[in-house]
């Protein structure tokens, strides 16, 4: 039986000390004290695919746009986060390798690479992100258009 009072394993032996007081092994204490020192702040979590940027899921109207602007091909964007997309067309498209995708609803429009491609879906690595308001790059001009003639009336 252990001395009445001493910590033992991280429990306290009942005993004669009375309310919280415990007597506390100075070896434990210093091995407590080095483990805490060495503990260092833990890494930001990375999702568990790799991604550096949390990817959440949504499911949104977005279009696809190519060959300079003069093609175009509706989708769902169906995860999107700060790094890139994934997105689902409406029908099967060969892509090239550089894109743009408008997403409808924020009226953004991304340039954007294409990661992979399986079937109809698509993963997008953006390159840059501009607003498609009054305020967008001249060489957005045709991908505010586009978007302006797709918004509900």
């Amino acid at each position: 039986m252990p001395p009445t009072g001493v910590k033992i394993f991280g429990w306290t032996a009942p005993g004669e000390l009375g309310g919280d007081e415990t007597v506390v092994d100075p070896a434990i204490a210093a091995v407590e004290a080095t483990n805490a020192a060495k503990a260092s702040p833990a890494p930001a979590p990375r999702p568990k695919d790799g991604r550096s940027a949390k990817r959440n899921r949504v499911l949104m109207d977005g279009t696809v746009v190519y060959a300079q602007g003069a093609r175009s091909i509706d989708c769902s964007i169906r995860d999107l986060s700060e790094a890139g997309a994934r997105v689902r067309l409406s029908g099967p498209e060969p892509m090239p390798e550089q894109v743009m995708l408008i997403h409808m609803r924020t009226g953004t429009g991304y340039e954007a690479t294409v990661a992979w491609a399986r079937d109809r879906d698509l993963g997008l690595t953006f390159v840059a992100a501009h607003r498609l308001d009054e305020n967008c790059p001249p060489t957005m001009a045709p991908l505010r258009r586009l978007w302006l003639a797709r918004q509900p009336r």
